[in-house]
């Protein structure tokens, strides 16, 4: 956001946006990562939970506040298809496994 504030202002869109809520997901993610790479107890819940925050966050940012892409269907089922995924990891015996072990 910062390397392409002009960029992103010539398209209609905030830097200061764009620069606050990469910087709240990272620190979110980078504190998820630390709590499933130490195998923390709340770390498969909350990231099942950040999964889902982030997923509405990108929804509600691409049809309210972006604009419209052509792209639609594939975002949609790329996400679908990820959601599934995590949801496998999250709710699979080998990872309730390692998070009953803290």
């Amino acid at each position: 956001a910062i390397y392409f504030w002009k960029t992103t202002v010539s398209y209609g869109l905030s830097p200061i946006y764009i620069m606050l809520s990469g910087v709240i997901w990272f620190l979110l993610g980078l504190f998820l990562f630390w709590g499933n790479w130490r195998g923390k107890s709340w770390a498969r819940l909350a990231s099942l939970i950040g999964v889902l925050f982030y997923t509405a966050w990108y929804w509600i940012d691409r049809l309210f506040i972006q604009e419209p892409h052509a792209n639609l269907p594939f975002a949609l089922v790329i996400n679908v298809i990820f959601l599934g995924l995590v949801g496998l990891i999250v709710f699979s015996r080998k990872t309730k496994l390692y998070f009953q072990r803290d």
